[in-house]
């Protein structure tokens, strides 16, 4: 909501739909101008065109449902609304993905890419041992 109220636009990512459905409702109730890529070819172009060319908003993705390679450079932010799913691999070519079409050719601004992490969840372990090992071949100490 913030970044919305900052004059940024927000990809807001789910791998599933009832998420996606709760986080609408939320953002309507606070007046947070949203678009969701669903329906027919031609709501989903309709609400991607005045998304891009509209005021501030958030868009929100249901990764397995949008069309694969949208260009989203006109947004500056890319939020994980939970820990994606399937084989590591899998959820982490899924994730490049999503960040891609905003962090691509053409994007004058720094992106900025959130996750929401349960505490405790064995993804904030996964995470913490992921950035040990990123800060570790960083300072020379791994080979990357």
């Amino acid at each position: 909501v913030r970044c919305v109220q900052r004059e940024e636009k927000v990809i807001l990512c789910s791998q599933w739909k009832a998420p996606s459905t709760l986080l609408l409702s939320h953002l309507a109730a606070r007046a947070v101008r949203t678009f969701h890529l669903e329906g027919n070819t031609t709501h989903r172009a309709v609400a991607l065109r005045n998304f891009r060319e509209g005021p501030p908003a958030a868009l929100v993705l249901a990764l397995d449902r949008s069309s694969a390679g949208i260009n989203l450079v006109c947004a500056s932010r890319v939020v994980f609304l939970h820990a994606l799913t399937g084989a590591h691999e899998e959820a982490a070519t899924i994730e490049s993905q999503a960040i891609a079409r905003v962090a691509r050719s053409g994007q004058t601004m720094r992106v900025h890419v959130h996750h929401f992490v349960y505490r405790g969840a064995e993804e904030e372990l996964w995470r913490q041992r992921h950035r040990e090992q990123s800060h570790a071949a960083d300072e020379g100490r791994v080979a990357p």
